[in-house]
């Protein structure tokens, strides 16, 4: 075989092999929903869910649930007598705080799952507080703080799955970088006058071509028969 045709079939492969990344990189990245952004829907989310907590407040919907709730405490087993509170602007900005904090989280997360578990984890943990802080004789209703959290993880998660979020396109690149390694069939040799490094089983076909062509057939030549030479 010449070198023009041995050349033509390397860079015909060498193409080859760079036509696939490219079509894998081309399926993987095609975006059906639009981009997404962090910080100001985080804002936006954050912001609504806690006004909509301190409306409610404001219109006194939660007064039955704290007095339920203060019985609750001043009966067995916690017995708590002197019912000490803050003042409920503090409540209102601690839950402006955790819901913009929520919301960004959530949008910032990766996945359906992790989502939701921080959505039940932090809704969890708020509700916890109240008990501990009455172990010091203070009486904490969280339910501005939660109703404001859960609102924010509400709509960022709606938001979420309505766009494509840059914390789920930066893990899409990376799956294509591991499609890219396993789909590199044809590994580059170091040596460049061999483009493609030959698998273990070439090499024994090859080695086992080479020793057959080495030992030669036997010749097989007929006896002549004697032939009468008398006169």
């Amino acid at each position: 075989m010449s070198k023009t045709s041995t050349t033509s079939v390397n860079t015909g492969n060498e193409n080859e092999v760079e036509q696939i990344p490219r079509r894998a990189y081309r399926k993987t990245l095609h975006i059906s929903k639009p981009l997404g952004h962090v910080n100001i829907p985080a804002l936006i989310c954050g912001g609504v869910a806690s006004l909509i907590a301190i409306v409610l407040d404001l219109m006194h919907r939660y007064d039955d649930m704290m007095v339920s709730m203060q019985q609750t405490y001043q009966e067995k087993p916690f017995f708590l007598e002197s019912i000490e509170t803050w003042h409920r602007s503090w409540d209102w900005v601690l839950a402006i705080i955790l819901a913009t904090v929520t919301a960004y989280v959530v949008l910032d997360s990766a996945g359906k799952g992790k989502r939701i578990f921080f959505g039940l984890a932090s809704v969890v943990l708020i509700m916890m507080f109240s008990p501990l802080l009455m172990l010091w004789g203070m009486f904490w209703f969280p339910i501005v703080v939660i109703v404001a959290v859960i609102f924010a993880w509400v709509f960022s998660y709606i938001y979420s799955t309505l766009h494509v979020m840059p914390c789920e396109l930066g893990l899409k690149m990376k799956l294509v970088k591991k499609k890219k390694k396993k789909l590199g069939r044809f590994k580059r040799h170091k040596n460049k006058t061999t483009p493609f490094k030959k698998s273990k089983l070439v090499k024994k076909l090859e080695q086992f071509d080479s020793d057959t062509e080495t030992v030669k057939p036997p010749s097989f030549q007929p006896t002549e028969k004697k032939l009468n030479t008398d006169a």
